[in-house]
């Protein structure tokens, strides 16, 4: 890996870090960021998404638009089914507004407690 592109890694590891109140320790090893509750690794990535993750996330914001203004969390889920006797592998996805929405209380929270980003 580049150097460019070792410091877009450590740059998004702080700003997640700072997103969620939590801590940078992916240069210790394990974790690239920890909270309270989540372990998270940070993939960084130049230019666009992929046209399916991009096609998937967009349609679920479109179906998350409901009359009254009683909006729904938009939620990608992939599957993969990994063969015969083996359990389905799936990974959740939501974009950054949505995942506020549902975690900013818990953040904000933290914040208010006196925790720190340490970034």
């Amino acid at each position: 890996m580049s150097r460019q592109g070792k410091r877009r890694g450590k740059d998004a590891e702080r700003a997640v870090a700072k997103l969620l109140n939590g801590k940078r320790t992916g240069h210790l090893g394990g974790a690239d960021v920890e909270t309270d509750l989540f372990a998270v690794e940070v993939k960084e990535h130049k230019g666009e998404p992929p046209a399916w993750i991009k096609g998937a996330v967009d349609q679920a914001l479109r179906n998350s638009k409901r009359p009254l203004g009683t909006d729904a969390l938009p939620l990608v889920v992939h599957e993969w089914h990994l063969g015969q006797g083996r359990p389905v592998y799936r990974i959740f996805m939501m974009p950054e507004a949505a995942w506020l929405d549902l975690h900013g209380d818990m953040i904000s929270q933290t914040i208010e407690n006196g925790a720190d980003a340490a970034v």
